[in-house]
């Protein structure tokens, strides 16, 4: 990734961090961590600041888990930034969108039944649907457990 020098704004570092991710570049992913936390340590301070302090440590690890394959650490950082970063970031809902299906994506690959139970109320809250036609199903049998979820 180009952009890697010093930490800027949550919004345009998430999203080098996510196209570091998707290419594995896991040094440039720990560069960004060690940018954000000088950042943090620093004296500048302004509404950027304030929404890295809460949930840009999260997002910038929960990429680095990704792209390392821990799907299941990705997806527990991310589960715990992703409301605040869809909410607090700025940008447009397409542009904070991807941050929303990657944590969707990794709470699917790590298999895990809270993970799924995340990804499905994330999704339930966007889309607003159900995956289940048999309204008395559970959730947790909706979202990858079975054959008739639509992550099989």
């Amino acid at each position: 990734a180009q952009h890697i020098d010093e930490f800027t704004v949550l919004f345009y570092d998430g999203h080098a961090a996510l196209s570091a991710a998707m290419v594995g570049d896991t040094s440039c992913l720990q560069t960004m961590l060690e940018n954000l936390g000088e950042y943090l340590k620093s004296d500048r301070g302004g509404w950027n600041k304030i929404v890295t302090s809460q949930h840009g440590t999260d997002l910038i690890q929960g990429m680095l888990a990704m792209s390392a394959g821990e799907y299941g650490e990705a997806a527990d950082k991310l589960l715990s930034s992703i409301s605040g970063v869809m909410k607090k970031i700025h940008g447009s809902k397409s542009q904070k969108s991807i941050f929303l299906l990657t944590t969707v994506y990794c709470c699917i690959l790590s298999k895990q039944e809270k993970h799924l139970l995340g990804a499905e109320q994330k999704l339930k809250r966007i889309y607003g649907m159900e995956w289940s036609d048999n309204p008395s199903t559970t959730s947790s049998t909706t979202l990858g457990q079975n054959s008739t979820g639509p992550f099989k």
